[in-house]
């Protein structure tokens, strides 16, 4: 028979592996250990509704308020959420990072400001791809994407797309132009 020190560690040492599992469980879930797949992809055109936004990053939640209220003032269908960057952060300071949230919509429609419109050009994108929550996507695909440049003769030349799909699955868009030597 157990002694009662014995019978006490085995109850720790049970929760202890209950809670390590929940941990990595709750890690698997939110993506960290995803690796997204890269590719060179043709996508768009996107019509896109959207609120311009300046300032760090962690506003973003709140930038979907703001944009979630005007398109129910307005009474406009929208489909996946959509995120552009136009400043890369290790260059451009927190207060100064200009950034778009907004919806893909199904064609033109009209908009009140601050609500805009635009049409996100067709062409060709590197993809990175990723089944993570979008925080967890972003610091998982944006290090891949400058790896991938690092090797590739390719060059970014324009802003930054984040489709934000129903299942899940982040898609991050660079457009970019083969590079001529």
């Amino acid at each position: 028979m157990a002694s009662k020190g014995t019978k006490i560690a085995l109850i720790i040492l049970g929760v202890v592996i209950v809670i390590v599992i929940a941990f990595v469980v709750i890690l698997w879930y939110v993506g960290l250990f995803a690796t997204p797949e890269l590719a060179l992809s043709e996508k768009g055109p996107f019509h896109y509704v959207y609120i311009d936004r300046t300032g760090p990053f962690t506003e973003i939640p709140l930038g979907y308020q703001k944009v979630d209220s005007l398109i129910k003032q307005q009474n406009i269908e929208v489909g996946i959420a959509c995120g552009a960057y136009l400043d890369n952060p290790s260059q451009v300071g927190q207060q100064n990072l200009r950034w778009r949230v907004g919806y893909i919509v199904g064609d033109s429609v009209e908009t009140i400001g601050p609500l805009n419109f635009m049409t996100i050009e067709g062409r060709e994108y590197l993809v990175a791809t990723i089944k993570a929550i979008p925080m967890v996507a972003a610091i998982k695909t944006y290090p891949a994407i400058d790896e991938w440049l690092a090797v590739n003769p390719y060059d970014v030349i324009g802003e930054a797309y984040e489709l934000y799909n129903e299942n899940g699955i982040v898609e991050v868009l660079f457009p970019v132009q083969k590079r001529t030597e």
